[in-house]
């Protein structure tokens, strides 16, 4: 079974690789979203995937994240960001464009991450990054695991004000409350830079504390992840050294009855840092 899924995984990352270095010059006229943003955000969710398949492709994973910091956070490349996406989506779906305009883009990220997992946090959202870059590990602050529990409900509460406030009221709330806003608009109210400021504090203790509470996208493909195909799985063989727990960004490796180590599906962003870490290694994207 396990070679089956590798085979068929490499079949599937020559696929993505081929596609992904033709479509920058594929023209589609009759297509009005067929834009050079958008071929360049579909290019880089389809080159990602094969990368997944080597360890060593980790030691370029920050170029990839700076990259894409700059062109889809800065440089407002690829626009609306998926929480925009999903509130325009929803607010227009009386509206035939809708779907072409804001709904294939949410299909793109939905079908590649049920296929390879939520690579799309650990290596393209600009957000993700900002955190990534403002923590600092000296300070190695955990949550108490019942707070981060209760926490983490956040998100998914916030995913579901996402879809019913332009549903029911017509109202983009994330518009308004969404933090990063401030670094990648250059703008938002006093209250909106304090929410700002509130989280980036809170990163630079917590790695990922946006990711892990409140982020609407994260909860979307946390969910997804759930059953996704291809993702990091640890072998049965493993011994419980523990090393991957301690290097994991995201908390996603716990110990299981105990005994043996496990990966929480929701949270693993495929950041390839516990694979590598494995000396024996038991630990591999399949």
């Amino acid at each position: 079974m396990k070679s089956i899924r590798k085979k068929l995984l490499w079949i599937l990352a020559y696929i993505s690789t081929g596609v992904a270095l033709i479509l920058p010059f594929i023209s589609i006229t009759s297509w009005e979203f067929w834009t050079i943003d958008f071929k360049l955000f579909l290019s880089v969710n389809l080159f990602i995937p094969p990368l997944l398949l080597y360890k060593k492709t980790r030691y370029i994973r920050p170029v990839i994240m700076l990259m894409c910091l700059t062109l889809f956070g800065f440089l407002q490349m690829a626009c609306p960001r998926l929480p925009g996406a999903i509130e325009l989506f929803v607010l227009n779906l009386t509206s035939g464009k809708a779907f072409l305009q804001f709904g294939i883009k949410i299909a793109i990220i939905v079908i590649m991450t049920l296929l390879f997992s939520r690579y799309y946090c650990g290596w393209i959202c600009p957000k993700g990054t900002v955190q990534e870059m403002v923590y600092q590990s000296r300070f190695n602050t955990t949550m108490p695991l019942w707070i981060d529990r209760k926490l983490k409900y956040l998100k998914y509460i916030m995913l579901g004000l996402l879809i019913l406030c332009p549903l029911i009221f017509q109202y983009r709330l994330y518009e308004h409350i969404g933090p990063f806003r401030v670094i990648f608009n250059l703008g938002g109210s006093p209250l909106l830079v304090l929410h700002f400021a509130f989280w980036i504090i809170l990163s630079v203790f917590v790695e990922r504390a946006y990711c892990r509470y409140f982020c609407p996208e994260g909860a979307l493909l946390a969910l997804i992840n759930k059953i996704s195909i291809f993702r990091i799985r640890i072998d049965s063989k493993c011994t419980s050294c523990r090393q991957c727990e301690e290097i994991c960004p995201v908390d996603a490796i716990n110990i299981k009855d105990r005994k043996v180590l496990s990966i929480c599906k929701e949270e693993c962003i495929v950041c390839k840092e516990c694979e590598a870490k494995c000396r024996k290694n038991m630990i591999n994207f399949l």
